[in-house]
């Protein structure tokens, strides 16, 4: 993936503005199906972000179809060229030219009442300072792999990767690896 540095003025404007293809094969589309409830109107949209220790990354994800999930304006960016995670989503937002006053947030670090602090990157993470400083009317953080759980019933088959042949019993355990 190429940093955000590398891209500058039109560049950056142009891979701002597209959207996501149909195909939720990444983790920000996973996000964005995980969270599909939020979005009851095609006039809706929810910020959703990833963020990892190596990178943070942003869309708008809006009600496509019904029971799809697209994500516009995608935005991905090194974690260490911001000193804060308020600092990157406050550069995507200008970027986007967008007021989101929903969000959802899949985080790489245990959640634990109002904080998280990240597992591979110095930002700690307040709800109720993102509430305050970014005016959301709803805001839901989540770890990481939780998200990911989530979303594993609702993708598609091209979506995942068989490791074992065996037979698919509905509402059974499912494993998410990660490393």
């Amino acid at each position: 993936m190429r940093r955000r540095a590398q891209y500058s003025g039109a560049a950056r404007a142009a891979r701002i503005s597209r959207t996501a293809s149909s195909r939720f094969g990444t983790r920000e589309r996973q996000i964005a199906m995980a969270l599909r409830e939020l979005l009851s109107d095609p006039d809706d949209r929810v910020l959703v972000g990833d963020v990892g220790g190596t990178n943070v990354r942003f869309a708008m994800a809006r009600l496509h179809a019904p029971n799809k999930v697209s994500l516009d304006h995608i935005w991905a960016a090194a974690a260490r060229d911001y000193p804060s995670f308020d600092s990157a989503m406050a550069a995507y937002i200008k970027e986007a030219n967008t007021r989101p006053t929903r969000a959802v947030f899949a985080l790489a670090g245990p959640v634990s009442g109002d904080r998280v602090a990240l597992t591979n990157q110095p930002w700690v993470i307040s709800q109720s300072t993102l509430k305050s400083e970014f005016g959301f009317e709803f805001l839901k953080i989540v770890n990481d792999f939780a998200a990911m759980a989530r979303s594993v019933p609702l993708l598609a088959s091209h979506c995942l990767k068989i490791l074992h042949q065996g037979m698919i019993h509905k509402d059974q355990p499912m494993a998410v690896m990660g490393a």
